[in-house]
């Protein structure tokens, strides 16, 4: 019986190398294009959840206001309502200034004396998003060094600017 070499080495080292190299070469820019595939996906998202703080934010500026037209009361308050099942979960009161646009929460359903704007507050109370990623909030003010409006930042990006003599909500994500 012919003994049979088993060997299947029929190339030499350097091709050997060449393949292997090729082979990295390939897997890192498949892994490259599906990264970048997969942070335009999460940026669309993280622009998803900025869109509707934003669009939260301003609805609960128009319902406050809508509610101060009716009574025309220094404190307003809307229900709470769980959107899955539409029962109330209680009721926040809001400060609202002398146009009837929302500065600050009330505590115990009271003004405070200097009706102090409070823009963290009201970022925590309306709208849903309460959480995210590098919030920082800034006041926005005028020559005599008074507060006007809120400026509202995720990172270095701006999300929206509240102006509280009008309740203008500007929103500066763009598409």
């Amino acid at each position: 019986m012919a003994k049979y070499k088993t060997n299947f080495d029929h190339k030499p080292h350097k091709w050997k190398l060449f393949y292997v190299s090729v082979f990295f070469i390939l897997v890192i820019v498949f892994f490259g294009h599906f990264s970048r595939y997969m942070i335009d996906f999460l940026d669309s998202v993280d622009k998803v959840t900025d869109n509707q703080s934003v669009a939260e934010f301003s609805q609960s500026v128009s319902e406050i206001h809508g509610k101060w037209l009716e009574s025309k009361n220094a404190i307003t308050t809307l229900q709470l309502i769980d959107s899955l099942d539409l029962k109330s979960k209680g009721e926040l009161s809001f400060i609202v200034n002398e146009v009837g646009w929302p500065i600050n929460l009330s505590q115990n359903g009271k003004t405070q004396a200097t009706k102090q704007v409070d823009c963290k507050a009201l970022w925590l109370n309306m709208q849903s998003q309460q959480v995210l990623k590098a919030l920082r909030i800034d006041a926005m003010f005028d020559k005599k060094n008074n507060v006007t409006g809120c400026i509202y930042f995720r990172g270095k990006n701006r999300l929206f600017e509240y102006h509280l003599n009008n309740g203008m909500v500007v929103s500066a994500i763009t598409d």
